[in-house]
Protein backbone atom coordinates (compact mmCIF):
# COMPACT_ATOMS: atom_id res chain seq x y z
CA UNK A 1 0.00 0.00 0.00
CA UNK A 2 1.36 3.40 -0.94
CA UNK A 3 1.02 6.57 1.09
CA UNK A 4 2.41 10.09 1.18
CA UNK A 5 4.67 11.54 3.88
CA UNK A 6 4.03 15.28 3.90
CA UNK A 7 6.60 17.62 5.46
CA UNK A 8 7.89 14.58 7.39
CA UNK A 9 5.15 15.08 9.98
CA UNK A 10 1.87 14.04 8.33
CA UNK A 11 0.73 10.95 6.50
CA UNK A 12 -1.89 10.74 3.76
CA UNK A 13 -3.18 7.30 2.78
CA UNK A 14 -5.32 7.47 -0.40
CA UNK A 15 -6.63 3.93 0.03
CA UNK A 16 -8.41 4.85 3.27
CA UNK A 17 -8.77 8.58 2.51
CA UNK A 18 -7.11 9.50 5.80
CA UNK A 19 -4.73 12.21 6.95
CA UNK A 20 -2.90 11.59 10.22
CA UNK A 21 0.09 12.74 12.23
CA UNK A 22 2.97 10.44 11.33
CA UNK A 23 3.22 7.67 13.89
CA UNK A 24 -0.12 8.57 15.50
CA UNK A 25 -2.80 6.85 13.44
CA UNK A 26 -5.34 7.52 16.22
CA UNK A 27 -5.30 11.13 14.97
CA UNK A 28 -6.88 10.16 11.64
CA UNK A 29 -8.82 12.87 9.83
CA UNK A 30 -11.07 11.14 7.29
CA UNK A 31 -11.70 12.84 3.94
CA UNK A 32 -14.54 11.86 1.66
CA UNK A 33 -13.60 10.12 -1.58
CA UNK A 34 -13.75 13.21 -3.87
CA UNK A 35 -11.64 15.28 -1.46
CA UNK A 36 -9.07 12.47 -1.24
CA UNK A 37 -8.98 12.24 -5.04
CA UNK A 38 -8.48 16.02 -5.29
CA UNK A 39 -5.59 15.80 -2.83
CA UNK A 40 -3.96 12.98 -4.82
CA UNK A 41 -4.15 15.14 -7.95
CA UNK A 42 -2.62 18.11 -6.11
CA UNK A 43 0.19 15.95 -4.75
CA UNK A 44 0.92 14.59 -8.24
CA UNK A 45 1.02 18.12 -9.66
CA UNK A 46 2.67 19.81 -6.67
CA UNK A 47 3.70 23.36 -7.48
CA UNK A 48 1.46 23.49 -10.56
CA UNK A 49 -1.93 25.15 -10.89
CA UNK A 50 -4.64 22.53 -11.43
CA UNK A 51 -7.68 24.05 -13.10
CA UNK A 52 -11.23 23.41 -11.90
CA UNK A 53 -12.15 21.71 -15.17
CA UNK A 54 -9.38 19.16 -14.67
CA UNK A 55 -10.67 18.42 -11.17
CA UNK A 56 -14.20 18.08 -12.51
CA UNK A 57 -13.10 15.70 -15.25
CA UNK A 58 -10.79 13.40 -13.31
CA UNK A 59 -12.60 13.33 -9.96
CA UNK A 60 -16.25 13.45 -11.00
CA UNK A 61 -17.07 13.40 -14.72
CA UNK A 62 -15.19 10.22 -15.54
CA UNK A 63 -17.31 8.48 -12.90
CA UNK A 64 -20.57 9.88 -14.25
CA UNK A 65 -21.02 12.50 -11.51
CA UNK A 66 -21.59 16.21 -12.04
CA UNK A 67 -21.18 18.81 -9.30
CA UNK A 68 -21.43 22.54 -8.79
CA UNK A 69 -18.53 24.88 -8.12
CA UNK A 70 -19.79 25.16 -4.55
CA UNK A 71 -19.42 21.40 -4.03
CA UNK A 72 -15.92 21.52 -5.53
CA UNK A 73 -14.78 24.28 -3.16
CA UNK A 74 -16.32 22.43 -0.19
CA UNK A 75 -14.01 19.52 -0.97
CA UNK A 76 -10.99 21.83 -1.21
CA UNK A 77 -12.01 23.35 2.13
CA UNK A 78 -12.18 19.85 3.61
CA UNK A 79 -8.57 19.24 2.52
CA UNK A 80 -7.50 22.45 4.29
CA UNK A 81 -9.32 21.35 7.46
CA UNK A 82 -7.53 18.02 7.23
CA UNK A 83 -4.17 19.76 6.88
CA UNK A 84 -4.89 21.88 9.95
CA UNK A 85 -5.99 18.81 11.95
CA UNK A 86 -2.63 17.09 11.38
CA UNK A 87 -0.46 20.15 11.98
CA UNK A 88 0.03 21.31 8.38
CA UNK A 89 -0.52 24.90 7.33
CA UNK A 90 -3.86 25.12 5.44
CA UNK A 91 -2.32 27.84 3.27
CA UNK A 92 -0.28 25.18 1.47
CA UNK A 93 -3.51 24.54 -0.49
CA UNK A 94 -3.65 27.79 -2.41
CA UNK A 95 -6.53 29.14 -4.48
CA UNK A 96 -5.26 30.99 -7.56
CA UNK A 97 -8.13 33.33 -8.58
CA UNK A 98 -9.51 32.61 -12.01
CA UNK A 99 -7.12 29.71 -12.59
CA UNK A 100 -7.46 26.89 -10.06
CA UNK A 101 -5.79 25.32 -7.04
CA UNK A 102 -2.10 24.84 -6.32
CA UNK A 103 -0.21 22.85 -3.67
CA UNK A 104 2.90 24.76 -2.59
CA UNK A 105 6.05 23.57 -4.37
CA UNK A 106 8.14 23.99 -1.21
CA UNK A 107 6.02 21.41 0.59
CA UNK A 108 8.15 18.31 1.16
CA UNK A 109 6.34 15.25 -0.16
CA UNK A 110 7.66 11.67 -0.24
CA UNK A 111 5.73 8.79 -1.75
CA UNK A 112 6.22 5.74 0.44
CA UNK A 113 5.45 2.07 0.04
CA UNK A 114 5.41 -0.79 2.48
CA UNK A 115 7.55 -2.83 0.07
CA UNK A 116 10.04 -0.38 -1.48
CA UNK A 117 12.56 2.24 -0.54
CA UNK A 118 11.31 5.75 0.02
CA UNK A 119 11.90 8.30 -2.72
CA UNK A 120 11.07 11.99 -2.95
CA UNK A 121 8.04 12.44 -5.15
CA UNK A 122 9.87 14.55 -7.75
CA UNK A 123 12.57 11.90 -8.34
CA UNK A 124 10.31 8.83 -8.41
CA UNK A 125 9.70 8.37 -12.12
CA UNK A 126 8.09 4.92 -12.15
CA UNK A 127 6.65 3.73 -8.82
CA UNK A 128 6.74 -0.07 -8.48
CA UNK A 129 3.68 -2.29 -8.66
CA UNK A 130 1.37 0.48 -9.85
CA UNK A 131 0.68 0.37 -13.58
CA UNK A 132 -0.77 3.08 -15.81
CA UNK A 133 -4.54 2.82 -15.39
CA UNK A 134 -7.67 4.67 -14.49
CA UNK A 135 -8.10 4.17 -10.78
CA UNK A 136 -11.27 4.50 -8.77
CA UNK A 137 -11.11 8.24 -8.21
CA UNK A 138 -10.86 8.86 -11.94
CA UNK A 139 -7.20 10.01 -11.85
CA UNK A 140 -4.79 8.65 -14.45
CA UNK A 141 -1.29 7.97 -13.30
CA UNK A 142 0.80 6.08 -10.82
CA UNK A 143 -0.48 7.38 -7.52
CA UNK A 144 -1.80 5.10 -4.82
CA UNK A 145 -5.22 3.76 -5.64
CA UNK A 146 -8.34 4.72 -3.71
CA UNK A 147 -10.31 1.76 -5.08
CA UNK A 148 -10.76 0.31 -1.60
CA UNK A 149 -11.32 3.63 0.13
CA UNK A 150 -13.56 3.32 3.16
CA UNK A 151 -14.75 6.89 3.16
CA UNK A 152 -17.99 8.49 2.12
CA UNK A 153 -18.74 8.85 -1.58
CA UNK A 154 -21.62 10.97 -2.86
CA UNK A 155 -24.19 9.25 -5.04
CA UNK A 156 -24.76 10.53 -8.52
CA UNK A 157 -27.90 12.52 -9.29
CA UNK A 158 -29.20 9.58 -11.32
CA UNK A 159 -28.72 7.17 -8.41
CA UNK A 160 -30.47 9.52 -6.00
CA UNK A 161 -33.40 9.88 -8.40
CA UNK A 162 -33.72 6.10 -8.72
CA UNK A 163 -33.56 5.50 -4.97
CA UNK A 164 -36.10 8.22 -4.15
CA UNK A 165 -38.54 7.52 -7.00
CA UNK A 166 -38.82 3.76 -6.44
CA UNK A 167 -40.91 4.01 -3.21
CA UNK A 168 -43.15 6.61 -4.86
CA UNK A 169 -43.73 4.37 -7.89
CA UNK A 170 -44.41 1.41 -5.61
CA UNK A 171 -46.96 3.33 -3.53
CA UNK A 172 -48.72 4.67 -6.63
CA UNK A 173 -48.87 1.16 -8.07
CA UNK A 174 -50.42 -0.21 -4.89
CA UNK A 175 -52.97 2.61 -4.80
CA UNK A 176 -53.88 1.98 -8.43
CA UNK A 177 -54.36 -1.73 -7.79
CA UNK A 178 -56.49 -1.00 -4.73
CA UNK A 179 -58.89 1.03 -6.87
CA UNK A 180 -59.50 -1.82 -9.31
CA UNK A 181 -62.40 -4.15 -8.62
CA UNK A 182 -61.61 -7.84 -8.31
CA UNK A 183 -61.00 -9.40 -11.71
CA UNK A 184 -64.27 -11.42 -11.78
CA UNK A 185 -66.40 -9.07 -9.67
CA UNK A 186 -68.79 -8.24 -12.51
CA UNK A 187 -68.39 -11.52 -14.41
CA UNK A 188 -72.02 -12.58 -13.75
CA UNK A 189 -73.51 -9.17 -14.51
CA UNK A 190 -75.64 -8.70 -17.62
CA UNK A 191 -77.35 -5.73 -19.21
CA UNK A 192 -80.88 -5.38 -17.80
CA UNK A 193 -81.81 -1.86 -18.94
CA UNK A 194 -80.64 1.09 -21.00
CA UNK A 195 -82.23 4.51 -20.51
CA UNK A 196 -81.09 8.02 -21.40
CA UNK A 197 -77.84 6.56 -22.76
CA UNK A 198 -77.14 5.01 -19.37
CA UNK A 199 -76.62 1.29 -19.11
CA UNK A 200 -77.63 -0.77 -16.10
CA UNK A 201 -76.06 -4.13 -15.34
CA UNK A 202 -77.01 -6.54 -12.57
CA UNK A 203 -76.58 -10.09 -11.41
CA UNK A 204 -80.14 -11.11 -12.06
CA UNK A 205 -79.55 -14.73 -11.14
CA UNK A 206 -80.93 -14.04 -7.65
CA UNK A 207 -84.11 -12.35 -8.88
CA UNK A 208 -85.36 -8.92 -7.77
CA UNK A 209 -86.07 -7.80 -11.35
CA UNK A 210 -89.05 -5.76 -10.23
CA UNK A 211 -86.98 -4.09 -7.56
CA UNK A 212 -84.28 -3.25 -10.13
CA UNK A 213 -86.91 -1.78 -12.48
CA UNK A 214 -88.35 0.37 -9.70
CA UNK A 215 -84.91 1.65 -8.73
CA UNK A 216 -83.92 2.42 -12.33
CA UNK A 217 -87.17 4.35 -12.85
CA UNK A 218 -86.33 6.58 -9.90
CA UNK A 219 -82.62 6.92 -10.70
CA UNK A 220 -82.84 7.63 -14.43
CA UNK A 221 -83.27 11.37 -13.90
CA UNK A 222 -79.93 11.47 -12.10
CA UNK A 223 -78.11 9.43 -14.70
CA UNK A 224 -75.31 11.11 -16.61
CA UNK A 225 -74.75 10.31 -20.27
CA UNK A 226 -72.49 7.32 -20.98
CA UNK A 227 -72.51 6.22 -17.34
CA UNK A 228 -72.53 2.52 -16.61
CA UNK A 229 -74.30 1.33 -13.45
CA UNK A 230 -73.65 -1.97 -11.71
CA UNK A 231 -76.55 -2.83 -9.44
CA UNK A 232 -76.83 -5.35 -6.66
CA UNK A 233 -79.38 -6.01 -3.92
CA UNK A 234 -78.65 -7.35 -0.47
CA UNK A 235 -79.85 -10.90 0.20
CA UNK A 236 -82.60 -9.51 2.44
CA UNK A 237 -83.74 -7.28 -0.41
CA UNK A 238 -83.52 -4.33 1.96
CA UNK A 239 -80.80 -2.28 0.23
CA UNK A 240 -79.76 -1.49 -3.36
CA UNK A 241 -76.10 -0.88 -4.16
CA UNK A 242 -75.38 1.22 -7.27
CA UNK A 243 -71.77 1.46 -8.51
CA UNK A 244 -71.85 4.18 -11.19
CA UNK A 245 -68.75 4.24 -13.41
CA UNK A 246 -67.57 6.43 -16.26
CA UNK A 247 -66.61 4.85 -18.51
CA UNK A 248 -67.18 1.16 -17.77
CA UNK A 249 -64.81 -0.83 -15.58
CA UNK A 250 -63.41 -2.42 -18.75
CA UNK A 251 -61.52 0.83 -19.37
CA UNK A 252 -58.27 1.45 -17.53
CA UNK A 253 -58.98 5.09 -16.63
CA UNK A 254 -62.44 4.73 -15.17
CA UNK A 255 -63.95 6.53 -12.20
CA UNK A 256 -66.62 4.98 -10.01
CA UNK A 257 -68.95 6.27 -7.29
CA UNK A 258 -70.98 4.01 -5.03
CA UNK A 259 -74.43 4.92 -3.67
CA UNK A 260 -76.92 2.94 -1.58
CA UNK A 261 -80.67 3.08 -1.33
CA UNK A 262 -82.58 1.62 1.56
CA UNK A 263 -86.01 0.15 0.77
CA UNK A 264 -88.91 1.96 2.43
CA UNK A 265 -92.38 0.57 2.88
CA UNK A 266 -93.82 2.79 0.13
CA UNK A 267 -91.19 1.68 -2.39
CA UNK A 268 -91.55 -1.30 -4.67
Amino acid sequence: MEWYLINRTARFTPETCTLSIQGKQETDFVLNTPAAACLVLLLQRRGEIVGKEEFYKTVWHEKGNYVTANTFYQNISLIRKGFKAVGLEPGWVETVPGKGIRLGRALNVILKSDSYNDEPLETKTQPPLIQESIIDNGIKGSSASVTNAKCREPRSIRSIAIYTSFPIILICGLLWLSELPPKDYFANYSLISEKNKCKYYADNSIGYQSRYDAYIARATSKCQEEQVHYLSISRSGFMVSDIACYPSVNHLNHHCVSTYEVKYDNQE
